[in-house]
């Protein structure tokens, strides 16, 4: 996740918004700027960080995967994993976001403020 010096509240907003959308608090290892967040992941091959959209349309990192979030908070933000990442808490993270887009998809708005 982005440091959330660069924007307390903002960074508090969207937290509260993962909370109200997941039911849990998010595990947050690490606060780095997108570069070195994805390069982050290429490297761990089991990390995940969130992006927005386009930090995401701009990345050429391979293997990474780009996947938006639904809803989409007004940020925009999707979420970026290695594609051969297999383990159970980036599993979990798809899952629960299957879950919201297939819970949310037929009433969700073009975007949520956060």
């Amino acid at each position: 996740m982005w440091p959330q010096s660069w924007n307390p509240q903002v960074s508090s907003s969207f937290r509260q918004w993962v909370v109200r959308h997941t039911g849990e608090e998010p595990n947050i290892v690490a606060e780095e700027p997108a570069d070195q967040a994805f390069e982050a992941i290429a490297m761990d091959g089991s990390a995940v960080t969130l992006a927005s959209s386009w930090r995401a349309s701009a990345a050429t990192i391979t293997g990474v995967v780009f996947r938006p979030m639904d809803p989409q908070p007004l940020l925009e933000h999707q979420i970026a994993y290695m594609r051969e990442d297999r383990s159970p808490t980036l599993q979990h993270l798809l899952r629960i976001t299957d879950e919201i887009i297939g819970a949310n998809h037929a009433n969700a708005p073009e975007g949520e403020l956060l």
